[in-house]
């Protein structure tokens, strides 16, 4: 899935990479809005044969036992523009549907990373 830069999020952050690599890993590298920076990385587990796909992000191995505690369960989709789409529980579980707003609070959107 690549390299994917955030565009724009109804979280406080100013900016942020998400990476898939091969493997069904992902790391995740936030930066808020107060100049602090953090970095989430895991496994990831992805169900394309839902409307809207789910994406399960977890902290560490997803088949870890408790693992759907740290875990963000999410819906996503590459939307008509290219970008990414991905939008995240609050509650541990899939969400029902996308925000109407593209900045809700938990959804982001990213864009993905040009070849050189």
């Amino acid at each position: 899935m690549g390299k994917w830069f955030l565009e724009s999020t109804g979280d406080q952050l100013t900016d942020g990479i998400l990476s898939f690599q091969d493997g069904g890993t992902y790391a995740f590298q936030k930066v808020f809005t107060d100049g602090t920076k953090a970095e989430l990385t895991g496994g990831y587990l992805l169900d394309a044969g839902t409307s809207p796909a789910h994406l399960r992000l977890c902290l560490g191995d997803c088949s870890t036992a408790g693992s759907e505690w740290t875990s963000e369960f999410c819906l996503v989709q590459l939307a008509d523009d290219g970008m990414l789409e991905i939008y995240m529980s609050s509650s541990g579980e899939y969400p029902g549907k996308f925000p109407k707003d593209r900045n809700a609070e938990r959804m982001y959107i990213f864009a993905r990373e040009q070849a050189p």
